[in-house]
């Protein structure tokens, strides 16, 4: 089957299968960024299969994908999430020293 027709068969079928999974797993309070995703995972086939073919396992390759795109996601709100906590300890602990050093 070419992609223009599988695609549209895996969204159909797929879709609501990979966001309800992937919601149950990282929590259904994402549930907006895990359907994000998986619309840009359906995306990410339509421009790699044309060109990689159609992989043995189109379901299996969709929700990989999907899976390591949310985790990704994770990551990046981790890192910013630290980078933010960071900077507020350190700017309290400058603002605590130079209290301390006015004294």
């Amino acid at each position: 089957m070419n992609t223009e027709r599988l695609l549209p068969h895996l969204f159909r079928t797929e879709y609501s299968r990979i966001t309800a999974v992937l919601s149950k797993h990282f929590g259904i309070e994402n549930i907006e960024m895990v359907e994000d995703v998986t619309s840009d995972t359906f995306l990410a086939a339509l421009e790699t299969w044309p060109h990689r073919g159609i992989t043995e396992n189109p379901k299996a390759w969709l929700f990989a994908v999907a899976r390591n795109k949310v985790k990704n996601v994770f990551e990046k709100k981790n890192l910013v999430l630290f980078t933010y906590l960071t900077y507020l300890l350190s700017s309290k602990i400058c603002s605590a020293t130079l209290s301390i050093e006015s004294v």
